[in-house]
């Protein structure tokens, strides 16, 4: 079958028009961490929690139930889907996984004097 193009576009009926800015394709919210600013934030944790360790645990607690708020939305939709115990399992994985994926990177940014990309999860780059 040979295409023909010298005649007019035929567009469907519900078809929707989308300027420049709709068509490119974007990151996704992706953050870039560098590993000066890494070194920064571990120093300066290292520094808070000489000066007040109960504030550093009380700022770690405050960030682990907001992350633990977000989990729990996940396992509720999960333990409607799949059951109770199957929600308690993957909110738990979750967790577990996510803490393990940042350490993995963090760790490997710091040996190897690179940076961390934050998206979908954790990049070394």
């Amino acid at each position: 079958m040979e295409m023909c193009y010298d005649g007019s576009l035929v567009m469907p009926s519900n078809y929707a028009v989308m300027d420049e800015d709709e068509m490119m394709y974007v990151d996704g919210g992706e953050i870039y961490i560098s590993n000066k600013r890494l070194h920064d934030l571990t120093a300066l944790f290292l520094t808070a929690y000489q000066v007040n360790a109960r504030l550093v645990a009380a700022g770690i607690t405050v960030v682990a139930r907001a992350v633990s708020k977000v989990v729990s939305k996940i396992t509720k939709w999960i333990g409607r889907v799949f059951g109770g115990v199957a929600g308690s399992f993957f909110g738990w994985a979750i967790g577990a996984f996510c803490g393990w994926e940042f350490g993995k990177a963090y760790f490997t940014a710091m040996i190897k004097g690179k940076g961390i990309k934050v998206g979908w999860g954790f990049t070394v780059k």
